[in-house]
């Protein structure tokens, strides 16, 4: 069963052998979305064991990641590199005409943010806004001047998406009040 979930990945160019499975190992081509997985033949009886014994993160609806590797890094990273992941999935399972923006595309980015909330991924889009427990669309005019490429999706520019958080931003991630004294 759990080589059928290896079919899964097998086709990416840096893998290794991890638990029976076949793990990438370049954090860009390392995502497992359902749908393709069970396309190559898994189960998701065998997606929920790799949850369970710890060699499947969940990164998002529909996205996961394997987790080797994860123990090199600390839990600060090991969180910038999921909500990276959950970004990616968002990207890849949702529609066409909006962009990674706001904290999602400073992740995406490499923009290091000051206390960021990694519990939604953020977009912008022209045609509408909407929130869902893990998602948030800003709707927003976006023109081809806004965006950029990043880990091979479009994204916020970094001038557009420094104000995007700065105008969402709270004031704890300005960082701590300083006085100024008199001379």
């Amino acid at each position: 069963m759990e080589r059928r979930l290896s079919t899964a990945v097998d086709e990416l160019d840096h893998a290794c052998s991890f638990s029976g499975m076949l793990i990438p190992m370049n954090s860009d081509d390392r995502l497992i979305l359902r749908r393709d997985a069970i396309k190559r033949g898994a189960t998701d009886a065998e997606i929920a064991r790799g949850l369970r014994d710890g060699t499947l993160a969940r990164v998002g609806w529909g996205g996961y990641v394997p987790v080797k590797g994860d123990c090199e890094l600390d839990e600060f990273a090991v969180r910038e590199e999921r909500y990276r992941d959950s970004v990616l999935a968002a990207v890849r399972i949702g529609g066409e005409r909006r962009y990674p923006s706001h904290q999602s595309a400073a992740a995406l980015l490499g923009i290091p943010l000051l206390d960021s909330d990694t519990s939604k991924v953020h977009f912008s889009s022209k045609a509408s806004g909407r929130t869902t427990q893990s998602l948030i669309v800003h709707q927003a005019h976006i023109t081809p001047t806004d965006l950029v490429e990043a880990n091979g999706v479009l994204v916020t520019s970094i001038a557009r998406t420094v104000c995007d958080v700065a105008r969402e931003g709270t004031f704890r991630q300005i960082g701590p009040r300083r006085t100024i004294s008199s001379v």
